[in-house]
C-alpha cells in the first residue's frame, strides 16, 4: 500500500524543512582571478582582454573566457604599470556573451605609473557557459599605459 496524500504532505513539509537547514549551512564560496599583462593598446582604439589570458587581441573571441560555474563577478580591479597619456582615458568593460556590462574601469588620462581603480560596488551575474571577456578602450591619441595587471572577485 503507499502513501496517503495526507502522509505525502507530511511528508514534503520534512524535506523541504531539512533542504531549508541544509541551504542556511552551506557558505558563500569567494575567489578571484586575475592576470598579469603587460600589454598596451594602440591610439585610439579598442581591444579585448580577459582574465586567463595576458595579451590584447583586437579580435574578441581570441579573448573569451567560458564561465565554468554560475557566479557573481565584482570588485573589478586594474592596475597600470606605465603612465596613461594626458590626452585620453583607458576604460575597461567586463562583457558578458558580446555585452557591456556595468563592472567598468575608468584609467583617467594623465594618471601615473602605478595607478590603480576599481568597478566600485557593480557587479554581473554569470551562468555556466556564459562568455567573458574584458574591452579596453584607448581614448588617448597616444599608446595606453602598460596594462599592469586585471583582477576581480568572484563569488558562487
Amino acid at each position: 500500500n503507499g502513501a496517503t496524500p495526507t502522509e505525502m504532505s507530511y511528508l514534503s513539509g520534512v524535506t523541504s524543512a531539512i533542504q531549508t537547514q541544509i541551504d542556511s549551512k552551506i557558505s558563500t564560496s569567494k575567489s578571484f582571478i586575475g592576470v598579469l599583462q603587460g600589454a598596451t593598446v594602440v591610439l585610439s582604439s579598442t581591444t579585448y582582454g580577459t582574465f586567463n589570458y595576458s595579451t590584447f587581441n583586437t579580435n574578441e573571441n581570441a579573448r573569451i573566457m567560458v564561465i565554468p560555474n554560475a557566479c557573481t563577478l565584482s570588485n573589478f580591479y586594474v592596475r597600470i604599470f606605465t603612465a596613461q597619456s594626458g590626452t585620453g582615458s583607458l576604460v575597461f568593460t567586463v562583457r558578458k556573451n558580446a555585452v557591456d556590462t556595468a563592472v567598468v574601469v575608468t584609467i583617467a588620462a594623465g594618471s601615473a605609473a602605478n595607478t590603480e581603480a576599481n568597478s566600485g560596488a557593480s557587479s554581473v551575474s554569470f551562468n555556466a557557459g556564459d562568455d567573458c571577456s574584458i574591452k579596453i578602450v584607448n581614448n588617448a591619441t597616444a599608446v595606453s599605459a602598460a596594462v599592469h595587471n586585471t583582477s576581480a572577485m568572484i563569488t558562487i
